[in-house]
């Protein structure tokens, strides 16, 4: 942080018909023992571990910011610190405006109607590392109503989450088998 200016963006980048939906973040960050710098980058499909990238240390923030200002600007095709980085330009990320607070005691569930795969029909917990993700696409979509709808990959399916709908959609099934979810907590 400088004065105001948090060196830190999260960045999303959809494709409705490729059923696509990547994340970027970027951040400096300091040393615990101080005095050394790194610009660190995070990104990958939504509902993966991603990759990561830290560049440094550098003996000062300045380089440091040198790396962040021209992958800031390379990934949304914005310069860092203007007054608007909207509508995201065509092939780049969308800057995201930083989320609500995560709550980690919430629990997300699927609704199965018809039996399936051994299961009858009732409400299923999402397992531990999808609730994770949930709510944290959740709390983005609080914070960013143009995000309601997100291509979350979890094990070997892609699905459309609409949180407006409250509903996931395998997309990768012929069938595309929509389900309604539900946020408890």
């Amino acid at each position: 942080q400088e004065g105001s200016v948090f060196w830190d963006a999260e960045m999303v980048q959809q494709d409705a018909a490729a059923n696509m939906d990547k994340f970027y973040d970027i951040q400096i960050l300091e040393s615990k023992t101080g005095g050394d710098y790194y610009c660190f980058q995070h990104w990958g499909r939504a509902g993966t571990t991603g990759q990561t990238n830290s560049e440094g240390p550098f003996g000062s923030e300045e380089p440091a910011k040198k790396v962040y200002l021209k992958k800031f600007r390379e990934k949304s095709g914005y310069p860092w610190g203007s007054s608007s980085y909207a509508p995201a330009k065509p092939g780049k990320y969308a800057v995201v405006e930083r989320m609500a607070a995560v709550d980690g005691s919430v629990k997300w569930e699927y609704q199965v109607v018809k039996p399936v795969d051994g299961k009858k029909p009732g409400w299923y917990p999402y397992e531990a590392g999808a609730t994770a993700n949930m709510e944290r696409y959740f709390a983005q979509f609080a914070s960013n109503e143009w995000l309601h709808v997100r291509y979350v990959h979890s094990g070997t399916y892609t699905y459309k989450v609409d949180f407006r709908a409250m509903t996931q959609t395998n997309v990768d099934l012929a069938t595309h088998t929509t389900r309604n979810i539900r946020r408890r907590g």
